[in-house]
């Protein structure tokens, strides 16, 4: 997906709601890592895209390493360090890794791989910060007409699992379009336990109304922090 196609589903999305869900997950976004890491801090950005979100902080005034990974997008004039290959990172050298709406995208087999990359490369007390969609419960309902009738998305879902999913909170299969999954069929809450396996988990919250629960919210921000292998499950 080109870097513009990205934005108009996304920042710059024709619905307002939409735009404004984006736009909000971004400011939030910004304010957690401002709230775990100092501007020293080493962070690698999982599915930077167009690099926007890194680029932000480097215009912000950040001076730790910023590391971009995307094996789909080749961002221009970023003001971070594009990373073709996440063997390129060293052990122990990461504050922190992100992944902003990238993980609902990937299969189990590259998620682990993504798991023992920040294992492996993040420092002692490193973070893990992660957002991705909210795909089960009442939100449901307005996300998927967007999805069909605007932003054109291939996933359908049968009306037995629509039903399912957002009444009954309930997962349903799956489906893929191209190199990697929709957001059909995905759970944060699963993601969430796989993660507090191999991560402490610090917090969970919601966007863009934190105080409402994840009945009425978009997407779904969690921290985790990195454990010594001992700690591990």
């Amino acid at each position: 997906m080109s870097p513009s196609a990205y934005d108009r589903l996304t920042v710059n999305s024709p619905n307002p709601a939409a735009r404004f869900t984006q736009r909000s997950r971004h400011e939030r976004g910004i304010r957690l890592v401002k709230q775990h890491l100092s501007p020293s801090s080493a962070i690698l950005d999982y599915g930077s895209n167009n690099g926007d979100f890194l680029n932000t902080l480097a215009g912000g005034g950040w001076t730790g390493p910023l590391y971009g990974y995307d094996p789909y997008v080749t961002p221009k004039a970023p003001s971070f360090t594009p990373v073709g290959n996440l063997g390129e990172i060293p052990d122990e050298v990461l504050d922190a890794v992100l992944a902003f709406e990238t993980l609902e995208h990937v299969d189990d087999h590259v998620l682990e791989e993504f798991i023992s990359f920040c294992e492996r490369s993040l420092r002692a007390g490193g973070v893990l910060i992660i957002s991705v969609p909210i795909m089960v419960g009442p939100i449901l309902l307005l996300k998927y007409p967007n999805a069909v009738f605007i932003n054109k998305s291939r996933w359908r879902y049968s009306a037995r699992e629509l039903f399912r999913a957002a009444i009954l909170w309930q997962q349903v299969p799956r489906s893929k379009s191209g190199a990697y999954l929709d957001h059909k069929g995905f759970d944060y809450r699963v993601l969430r336990q796989r993660l507090a396996c191999s991560f402490a988990p610090i917090s969970i919250g919601y966007s863009p109304f934190p105080g409402l629960g994840p009945a009425l919210n978009s997407q779904a921000f969690m921290c985790f922090r990195a454990m010594s292998t001992s700690d591990r499950i």
